[in-house]
């Protein structure tokens, strides 16, 4: 049963990590040992990204066809 319960958890984080964070890290408080053992598992699947802006390429508009 507990393999099953770990395979879910995995699955949920790499397929609906917004689900996964409002099951597995809301209800519990940040710094808390689930509540880290549950942001590795979503950040393996999702690591945080840095959005890097390139100040020297013009914006293009939006076309609407």
């Amino acid at each position: 049963m507990d393999q099953a319960d770990e395979k879910v958890k995995e699955i949920t984080a790499k397929e609906f990590p917004d689900f996964f964070k409002k099951k597995y890290l809301d209800p519990y408080e940040p710094g808390s040992e689930l509540h880290n053992e549950h942001k590795q598992l979503l950040e393996s699947h999702h690591p945080p990204r840095k959005r890097q802006i390139n100040w020297d390429q013009p914006q293009h508009e939006m076309t609407i066809w």
